[in-house]
């Protein structure tokens, strides 16, 4: 039987090879099609193993525990998973590094007030706000949140 380590490990592994190569996979359209890649060495499980433990960040009591992500973007928008570029996040954090939480934005408080934001997250974190709610204004599936109003930077107020 795997033990419940290896077996994590494996999993962060299996997906970030899905996710960059298969074709079928629902997360290849932002990551391989996009031109993600991983290194060449990672592609080989055990030695992705070896090394997995000497990522910055990484912990295995919180790994184990479920409390961090693998994560390639935080110091950038990285086209490459390597030992360089990854590090292991909270989980918080990582969400923080979304892309679809990374965009310029806008919001129009319910009194007015003009904000210019980049994370989606954290804005709606420091004005008790859904973040998936900003998400649907954004896309028009709703118009206001709490009186708020928000627009893509691009898109004019």
């Amino acid at each position: 039987m795997i033990d419940s380590y290896r077996r994590t490990i494996y999993m962060i592994w299996y997906n970030m090879i899905r996710r960059c190569e298969n074709k079928k996979c629902k997360a290849y359209e932002k990551y391989g099609a996009k031109g993600v890649k991983v290194c060449k060495e990672w592609h080989d499980f055990e030695y992705f193993l070896s090394e997995v433990s000497k990522i910055k960040g990484f912990d295995k009591e919180k790994l184990l525990n479920g409390e961090l992500s693998f994560d390639k973007d935080i110091y950038g928008d990285s086209k490459e998973y390597c030992f360089e570029k990854c590090c292991f996040v909270s989980k918080i954090e990582n969400n923080q590094y979304k892309p679809n939480q990374q965009r310029n934005i806008i919001g129009v408080s319910p009194n007015g007030e003009i904000f210019e934001f980049f994370n989606q997250s954290k804005f709606s974190k420091e004005h008790n706000l859904r973040q998936s709610t900003i998400a649907d204004c954004l896309s028009g599936k709703c118009k206001t949140h709490k009186g708020w109003k928000f627009y893509l930077k691009q898109q004019t107020i």
